[in-house]
Order: C-alpha cells, then structure tokens, then sequence
C-alpha cells in the first residue's frame, strides 16, 4: 500500500477554475480518516496541490489515498 509508505499531507491547496473564485488552503488532520471539504462553488474543473507533509514540511514525498467528489445538479 504506496499510502502507508509516504507521509501525509499537511496542507492542501484547492484550486478552482474560475479566477473569481480564489484558492482555498485546507489544513488535513495528521491521520487516515476520511476528511471532507465543502468546496460550495461553482467550477468546471478544480485543482489540488500539496503544500506541504507533517514528517517534513518541504521536499517530502506524501500522498492522498483516495479523492472524491460529490456534488448536485444546478436547476
């Protein structure tokens, strides 16, 4: 399991496609349960980068084991 090898992430920017909307730097808890983010926005495309890990904050190797997203029909 390649996500029990790495460290976690730390940080977590999220990335809309709309240059509207701004970026949303989201802290992950330091363990492997599920955590969630209300993104609450409109957006056809939506972008992660990883800021940094909790072992060491730079030039670490981390990983997320599963995205997913969820979402409703716009009436």
């Amino acid at each position: 399991n390649l996500f029990e090898q790495y460290d976690k992430v730390k940080e977590l920017n999220i990335i809309y496609s709309s240059n509207r909307t701004p970026t949303q730097l989201f802290q992950m808890e330091n363990n492997s349960i599920s955590q969630w983010v209300d993104l609450n926005q409109e957006t056809s495309h939506v972008s992660l980068e990883i800021k940094s890990s909790y072992k060491e904050p730079e030039n670490a190797q981390c990983s997320i084991a599963s995205v997913s997203f969820y979402g409703r029909v716009q009436e």
